[in-house]
C-alpha cells in the first residue's frame, strides 16, 4: 500500500451540500459523527462558491463553516485554483476574512504552464507529504502514515521560477487591484450597452473575475418536468453567443466567464471591447 489516507470508492464517501447551507453542513458532520458512521474528515469549499462566483455565496457562510469544522473538528480545505491571486494575495481567504486548513492551488500559480501546482495547509498536517518511505514511528519500528505525492514532472523548476517573479510582480504592481477595477468597469459599461439594447443580460464581477449569466443554463430549477432538455437548450444558445463573440474579437469560457490582468486598465481596450459588445448586441436585435 503506497498512500495511507485514500479510501476506496472516493465518490460513494463524498457527501454533497446545496450552496449555502451551512446548517445542512453541520446536521451531516454530527450524523456521521455518531458511533459506526466514521465521521467527516473535511469540508470542501470553492472560492467564490460553484464556478468561480456564479453561484453567489454569502461572506458570513465562510465564517459559519469555519466555526462548525472547529466545532466538531473537522478539516475546512479551500479550493482557490479560481480565486487565488484575484481576489486578493491571500485569494478567497483574505478577501472572506477565513483561514482554511488546507489551500488547493494547483494549476493557478503556473496559469497552465507545465508543471507545477501548489498545495498549502498546516504544518501538522503537510508532514503527512513529507514523511514518505523513509519516515519511521517514534520507537523506530513500523513506517509513519504517509500520503504518496509524487509525479514524473512534478515541481518543474522552470515554471516553479516563473511563479515565484510572477507573485512577487503581482504585489509589485498592485495587480489585482487594478484588474478588479478594469473588470468593474468593464461590467458597468457592458451591462449598460445590454439596457439600451433592450437585451435581458447583465455583467457583475468578483474584482477580476467577470461573470455574464446570459442563458443561465446553470439556475435551471432540477424540480422542472423540461429541466434537462432547458439545460440543453440554454448551453446551445450560450456557445452560439460565444462564436458571436469570438467573432468580434472577445476570448470567453463558455461565453459566460472573462479575465481581466494588469493590462486592461487601457482606454484603447475598454474602447474596442465596448464597440464588440455593441456589435454583438445589433446582431441579436436584427
Amino acid at each position: 500500500m503506497f498512500s495511507f489516507g485514500i479510501p476506496k470508492g472516493a465518490i460513494e464517501k463524498t457527501l454533497s451540500v446545496k450552496p449555502n447551507d451551512a446548517r445542512r453542513i453541520e446536521k451531516l458532520i454530527t450524523l456521521y459523527g455518531k458511533e459506526g458512521k466514521g465521521g467527516v474528515a473535511a469540508v470542501f469549499l470553492e472560492g467564490l462558491g460553484g464556478d468561480g462566483g456564479t453561484w453567489y455565496v454569502p461572506p458570513e457562510f465562510y465564517k459559519e463553516v469555519r466555526e462548525i469544522c472547529d466545532k466538531h473538528g473537522v478539516l475546512l480545505v479551500m479550493d482557490e485554483v479560481i480565486t487565488g491571486f484575484r481576489l486578493a494575495m491571500g485569494g478567497a481567504q483574505e478577501y472572506f476574512g477565513v483561514n482554511a486548513d488546507i489551500t488547493m492551488l494547483g494549476k493557478i500559480v503556473g496559469h497552465g504552464y507545465p508543471s507545477a501546482g501548489a498545495l498549502g495547509g498546516r504544518a501538522d498536517i503537510m508532514a503527512y507529504l513529507g514523511a514518505q518511505a523513509e519516515g519511521i514511528d517514534g520507537k523506530k519500528q513500523t513506517m509513519e502514515k504517509s500520503v504518496m505525492s509524487a509525479g514524473t514532472m512534478a515541481g518543474n523548476t522552470l515554471t516553479c521560477a516563473a511563479a515565484w517573479k510572477a507573485i512577487q510582480l503581482i504585489e509589485k504592481t498592485d495587480a489585482i487591484r487594478v484588474a478588479g477595477k478594469a473588470a468593474t468597469k468593464i461590467c458597468n459599461g457592458v451591462t449598460d450597452i445590454f439596457q439600451r439594447a433592450c437585451l435581458p443580460f447583465f455583467a457583475y464581477n468578483f474584482q477580476s473575475i467577470i461573470h455574464m449569466p446570459m442563458t443561465a443554463f446553470f439556475f435551471v430549477n432540477m424540480n422542472r418536468l423540461d429541466a434537462m432538455q432547458q439545460i440543453d437548450l440554454r448551453r446551445k444558445t450560450l456557445q452560439d453567443y460565444q462564436m458571436l463573440l469570438a467573432l468580434e474579437g472577445i476570448n470567453s469560457l463558455q461565453a459566460m466567464r472573462y479575465y481581466t490582468c494588469l493590462m486592461h486598465d487601457n482606454t484603447e481596450i475598454y474602447d474596442e471591447t465596448f464597440k464588440a459588445f455593441e456589435a454583438f448586441c445589433k446582431k441579436l436585435t436584427r
